[in-house]
């Protein structure tokens, strides 16, 4: 779990161009830290050409509502980062462990945090977003992220489904 936060922190701190790119010298004697600093670099790399190739504002550790979903109103996540286009919302989820592959496909927890964004972009700012990409990133387990896309009809009838189990649970 420390490793996991020093990762995140890291990644965050990379995005908003506080700290500089992956440079090896700076973990001579730091054997741990040089495993993050490569996969964290992995991550952030992918996070900056998803930007580049798709355009859009990108948020970076983005507080988002789910309240909607666990009928609690103050409940929030946080995202690593969302990449909102004029029509697209990217969702982007870095996990650090090693242990299984997380699989974006019907994620539960991605689900939630695409839809406090989701509802955000339409009520507030008018944005028609047409499909949801939601991504998982993680770099020890596998090198390629996982990554599903839905357009927003099937996106709004998963996220119904997951609130109904919700409301249950209550």
């Amino acid at each position: 779990a420390e490793e996991g936060t020093r990762a995140h922190k890291l990644a965050e701190e990379r995005l908003r161009g506080n700290l500089p790119d992956h440079n090896p010298e700076d973990y001579v004697n730091d054997p741990v830290g040089l495993e993050i600093s490569v996969n964290v670099q992995k991550y952030v790399d992918y996070v900056r050409m998803i930007h580049e190739f798709e355009g859009g504002r990108l948020l970076i550790e983005a507080t988002v509502p789910i309240g909607q979903i666990t009928g609690t109103a103050t409940d929030t996540g946080t995202a690593d980062a969302i990449i909102i286009t004029d029509r697209k919302l990217i969702v982007i989820d870095f996990k650090y462990g090693k242990g299984v592959r997380v699989s974006a496909k019907k994620n539960e927890q991605m689900l939630m945090y695409a839809a406090g964004k989701f509802d955000t972009l339409m009520e507030e700012e008018g944005l028609k977003v047409e499909e949801i990409v939601l991504t998982i990133c993680q770099p020890r387990v596998f090198e390629e992220p996982s990554v599903w896309a839905i357009p927003s009809y099937l996106f709004i009838e998963y996220v119904e489904k997951i609130q109904q189990a919700a409301l249950r649970v209550k």
